[in-house]
């Protein structure tokens, strides 16, 4: 993809799914942990991806179900982000600069200069991104003596993402055998979300209509920065390496969500402020850091050996104030009952080990890893601190048969975990309009996935046929759930309240019947069921779930490319409700020129207009539904320079069964 970012290159992906707010998932969840050419990125999930020009992007890698060499984070696996790399001597770099229709731009630049035994890079990226949306919602609350409150509203908002990044790195060996690198990234991001609301509040049997206008602006910026440091040692025969890695990274980051409500009469006119005005502000500063030692032992051309130890440290200070208008004094007022203050302390210590054989044309790697997790949330004004003290163990086991003539049976298993992040634990509220607010929970734990697939490939020289089923079995589910409080507000939170199984399969064909012409396309199928309690109330629910994607590429001649893809995500069940289907049609066209230093792009997104959000829940004392419509179509035009004749390197990679380069 010409301009746009990460998310924006992963709806072309196999097994990813991304919603009409850039929301990404991989086979159905959202519990996923985002690499950087192999290594943490500071931010997480779509906001990670966000951060990403698409242009900057060489490959990009799904791993499913990684061994036990990897970080078990992620239910669904991992999505690695390779970014591009000169590969000649000298000098080369790239540059790009793509302008979308209502405010949406991006540029970056990156510079490579390599010598014999030296490399170094450097480089920028930023992006403004603006999505308008329209839409409405209705709550109603079953209040006492059969006397229910329906709130219906018009919505009418926007969302605004903007950042960028510097970032520089250099690479030196040391002598034949050792090598050093050391890279850097600074940057920051803002996050603006607006919505303007015209509330009409309906009171039965009493038949008494209320208006509200209700202006909300919750903001959110962050700066950061991260070091890593890495160092290899190759010994005298050939795979015998021992590998170090130091990676560290803060972020100070300011989130703000001022709330003003009015009542109104009928024609939307402003008669005076309500109650429900507020101001609320938190700050937040995080810092890091993890040390990891890996080593790799080959025992003969046909087994191998690795182990290794990582330390991850995650800390966090939270101050949370709020303030309300009071109607009657016309003042602002510092609520204390509020305004809290929180400490956040995780420590993982991990080892693992794998070992790999080959027999034949049968092969396999069997891992195992071992974990420590302290993690400690101290409440200075609550005076309790909640504490998690557990050791878990992470097997895993891939397979591999080669049938000959270019086809493969894979089978693996694997043990994943999905950690809380810090939105899910802070228990400060984040208003999203006068009735509803997020808060999170302290004492959320981890969930935990068994996670098995099977697969078959079968190659036709540039194309190829994959099949692959798979089966994952979640407990301690983290669900978002929502209920009413005790001031009659609708509270979204999460909790470990579920258990769900996922079954299903996915055929993904990528078929090129002539050299003009290229077709991808894969469809997933799968059987969601889920089990639990939701407020003490039994639920079992179970669905179908049906998903696909295509791409069609036609070469018009050797310097011109039309392009175009689309998507399907079926409706899904949630703990609470149902989360409804949606479809987008894209559509591409490329021009080389300049003996293919450079190009232009002219991309058009949704071109249908049928990217849509809506979902609805429903309990014993409220029902919720939420409909959204997205600006469409948007359209992009992305100019592309390569200084040198820059070059993406070129290589194969296959990882979705986890073995990828650890395997044989």
């Amino acid at each position: 993809s010409q301009g746009g970012t990460a998310v924006d290159a992963l709806q072309n992906v196999p097994s990813v799914k991304v919603d009409v707010e850039g929301n990404v998932t991989l086979r159905g969840s959202s519990n996923f942990t985002v690499f950087i050419n192999g290594k943490p990125s500071v931010l997480t999930g779509s906001d990670a991806l966000e951060q990403i020009p698409a242009s900057s992007i060489e490959n990009i890698e799904i791993i499913t179900n990684p061994s036990a060499k990897n970080d078990p984070d992620g239910v669904a696996g991992i999505i690695n982000i390779i970014l591009k790399k000169d590969t000649d001597l000298g000098l080369s770099g790239v540059f790009d600069l793509s302008v979308g229709t209502r405010d949406k731009y991006s540029t970056n630049l990156l510079l490579n200069y390599q010598m014999r035994g030296f490399r170094f890079f450097g480089g920028f990226d930023y992006s403004d991104d603006t999505r308008n949306n329209q839409g409405n919602s209705q709550a109603i609350y079953y209040l006492k003596d059969s006397v229910t409150k329906d709130l219906n509203s018009k919505i009418d908002g926007k969302r605004k993402h903007s950042g960028n990044t510097f970032k520089a790195g250099f690479g030196l060996d040391l002598n034949d055998a050792s090598s050093i690198s050391l890279e850097g990234n600074y940057g920051g991001m803002e996050f603006a979300r607006i919505h303007n609301l015209q509330i009409t509040q309906s009171l039965t049997p009493a038949n008494l209509d209320s208006f509200f206008i209700d202006n909300s602006t919750g903001t959110r910026d962050n700066s950061f920065y991260s070091l890593n440091l890495n160092y290899f040692y190759n010994f005298d025969k050939k795979g015998h390496q021992l590998s170090a890695m130091a990676f560290y990274s803060s972020s100070d980051g300011t989130e703000k969500n001022p709330q003003r409500d009015y009542i109104s009469d009928s024609l939307w006119n402003k008669i005076s402020m309500s109650n429900n005005n507020i101001n609320s502000r938190e700050d937040e500063t995080s810092y890091d850091y993890r040390i990891k030692v890996d080593y790799t032992l080959p025992i003969n051309e046909d087994d191998k050996f690795e182990a290794g130890y990582q330390l991850r440290s995650e800390n966090e200070d939270d101050k949370y104030n709020l303030q309300q208008f009071i109607v009657d004094s016309n003042k602002w007022v510092n609520n204390s009952l509020f305004s809290n203050a929180l400490t956040l302390n995780e420590n993982i210590h991990a080892i693992y080990g794998t070992y790999g054989s080959k027999f034949g044309s049968f092969s396999f790697l069997a891992g195992l890893r071992g974990e420590y997790t302290l993690r400690k949330i101290d409440v200075p004004k609550a005076d309790k601190i909640y504490k998690i003290d557990r050791f878990d163990i992470f097997p895993s086991l891939h397979l591999v048969q080669d049938l000959g003539q270019s086809q493969q049976i894979t089978a693996s298993y694997s043990r994943r975990v999905e950690r809380p992040s810090g939105w899910d634990l802070d228990l400060f509220p984040s208003y999203m309009n006068s009735y509803t607010y997020r808060i999170g929970n302290p004492e959320l734990g981890p969930e935990f996935t068994d996670s098995y697939e099977l697969g078959y490939q079968k190659y036709f020289g540039a194309s190829y046929v994959s099949l692959e089923s798979y089966y994952r079995v979640t407990s301690d589910k983290i669900s978002r759930v929502r209920d009413l409080d005790s001031l009659g507000m609708i509270r979204l939170t999460s909790a470990n309240l579920n258990k769900d199984y996922t079954l299903g399969v996915e055929l993904t064909v990528n078929y090129e019947p002539f050299k003009w012409l290229r077709l991808n396309a894969s469809t997933s199928y799968y059987n969601y069921r889920l089990e639990g309690q939701v407020f003490g109330e039994d639920i079992a629910k179970k669905t179908d779930v049906w998903d696909a994607n295509f791409n069609v590429t036609l070469m018009l001649s050797p310097d011109t490319r039309l392009q175009t893809n689309g998507f399907y995500s079926g409706p899904t069940i949630t703990a609470q409700g149902n989360d409804y289907g949606r479809f987008s049609w894209n559509a591409a066209l490329r021009q080389d020129f300049w003996n293919k230093q450079a190009s232009l792009t002219l991309q058009v997104r949704d071109i249908l207009g049928t990217m849509k959000r809506e979902f609805s829940s429903k309990d014993a004392y409220l029902y919720n539904k939420f409909y959204m419509d997205f600006e469409s179509p948007v359209v992009s035009l992305a100019f592309s320079y390569k200084l040198n004749n820059y070059q993406k390197k070129k290589e194969p990679t296959n990882k979705e069964n986890g073995m990828g380069d650890e395997g044989y």
